[in-house]
């Protein structure tokens, strides 16, 4: 299986939007706060929003000519994005807005909590990932982080994700992740598993 790497393009990014929904359809915290006939509009904007925000470390896995998973990257010290491109995510984040304009309060406010629970240290943060449902199981996750998590050993920075689902934990830490502690920044929600990956240049110190 020929598995290909890359920054997503502008002329995808609708389609990487769509396949990270795709992926968290299920995922409890979002489809809680976004649900009903309006979810297939608001989670893709959602999406959009966030591939817009870190498109430049916003990276595709590419199967041929079909885009199969996406992981979207914020790297230590990031600059903002170029205006037009926090003009689009803020557009975006207005149509969440307006589809759910009570539900999608908690959300924000569970969202900015997470951001002040990241550690101090410089560090990779993995906002999102997903692959497409039929193709998980495949190994395209672990080759869709594998570039920035070389590139964090290489320069010595640790990495740092929350997940909502228990059963990606085996897979994180086969990845070099572990647990630090469980996150619940969205009361009526489950629960988020906070996981840090050491650089693995400091562990052979």
């Amino acid at each position: 299986m020929d598995i290909q790497i890359g920054p997503v393009p502008r002329r995808k990014i609708r389609t990487a939007s769509e396949v990270l929904t795709r992926a968290f359809a299920a995922d409890g915290i979002l489809s809680h706060y976004l649900s009903g006939p309006w979810q297939r509009f608001a989670l893709p904007a959602f999406f959009s929003a966030v591939i817009h925000e870190h498109l430049p470390t916003t990276y595709a896995a590419t199967l041929g000519p079909t885009l199969v998973g996406v992981a979207a990257w914020a790297p230590p010290n990031e600059p903002p994005a170029p205006l037009g491109q926090r003009i689009r995510a803020r557009g975006r984040l207005l149509q969440v807005r307006a589809l759910f304009p009570r539900s999608s309060r908690p959300l924000w406010n569970g969202l900015h909590q997470m951001t002040q629970l990241q550690p101090a240290e410089r560090h990779w943060y993995l906002a999102f990932t997903g692959v497409e449902p039929e193709w998980q199981g495949h190994g395209i996750g672990e080759t869709l982080l594998r570039p920035v998590l070389n590139q964090a050993d290489a320069d010595g920075i640790p990495c740092y994700l929350e997940t909502p689902f228990p059963e990606t934990h085996r897979f994180y830490r086969r990845m070099g992740f572990e647990i630090t502690t469980e996150l619940r920044p969205f009361p009526d929600a489950r629960p988020l598993w906070a996981m840090i990956r050491t650089p693995r240049r400091a562990r052979r110190r």
